[in-house]
């Protein structure tokens, strides 16, 4: 349930530095849980599977920052990331069709779970040969 921790103090810090109360809403009744959680298949491919930052992208509070896009340093301190695991290396595209037919309860080998983050910095590591 970490993506539920990261929906509550993303509320709290929206109120808290700018009196909003609509960038996310946090109730398992409302769309915003389900794209935080990516707990359904049907969510829109756009936001499918960026968790807390796909809700908020979809409510207007955030741009999506695709993977390339965060190994390229496109990530700001406080942005939401949804890890997920990639043990096998299959890639974005093809574990996201595996996040999708483990919700739909077909076999999914390459799908083992993720985590929900609030993304601090960047530590750049400069390789000498």
């Amino acid at each position: 349930m970490c993506f539920a921790i990261t929906m509550k103090r993303v509320e709290k810090a929206y109120f808290d530095e700018w009196n909003i109360t609509d960038a996310i809403i946090v109730s398992t009744k409302h769309e915003d849980y389900r794209f935080s959680g990516t707990i359904i298949s049907t969510i829109e491919d756009k936001y499918f599977g960026y968790g807390v930052g796909g809700a908020l992208s979809k409510n207007g509070y955030a741009i999506l920052v695709t993977p390339n896009g965060i190994w390229e340093g496109k990530l700001e301190e406080g942005a939401m990331i949804q890890y997920w695991n990639d043990y096998n290396e299959i890639g974005w595209k093809l574990l996201k069709e595996e996040i999708k037919n483990a919700l739909c309860g077909k076999n999914a080998p390459n799908f083992n779970g993720g985590h929900s983050v609030i993304f601090k910095s960047y530590i750049m590591i400069i390789r000498v040969i």
